[in-house]
Formats: structure tokens, sequence, C-alpha cells
């Protein structure tokens, strides 16, 4: 996951800021957003993790993808 956060903090541009920005129990508001993002995917079938460490885009991932269906938490749940 940490590739998965690398990849989305420079994709979306977040500052040095952004990055330390936390959630009232003291966490990392960006890992919390990543963790539960993947949370939500996996769910909707649309990631998969195969073995531990390893996440992975579905076929059904794909299609959504390909479908340039707008990802929203409503549409995901």
């Amino acid at each position: 996951m940490q590739e998965v956060r690398d990849y989305c903090s420079s994709k979306f541009d977040l500052s040095e800021e952004d990055m330390r920005a936390t959630i009232p129990s003291g966490g990392n508001l960006f890992c919390n957003r990543v963790s539960w993002t993947q949370t939500y995917l996996k769910k909707a079938g649309l990631i998969a993790n195969p073995e531990r460490a390893v996440v992975v885009i579905t076929p059904l991932g794909e299609k959504v993808l390909d479908d340039k269906t707008k990802l929203t938490l409503d549409f995901v749940k």
C-alpha cells in the first residue's frame, strides 16, 4: 500500500502539510483515507488482494475503468 500512497500523493500533488494532517484519534488522515478507499473498492469487487501486500484490479474493476464510470462512494457501496 505504500506504493499506492506514494502514487496517489504524487498524482494529486499533495503538499507536505496535506501529508502530515491527522484525524482526531491522531492517525494520519491521508493513510486513513487510502485504507478506507481500499476497503470499499475491495468490498465492491473492484480490487483484490491475492496475497499479502499485493493489490490487483479485478476484471470488474477494469470494466468500470473502461466504461469511465465515475467512482463515487455511493457507486462503490
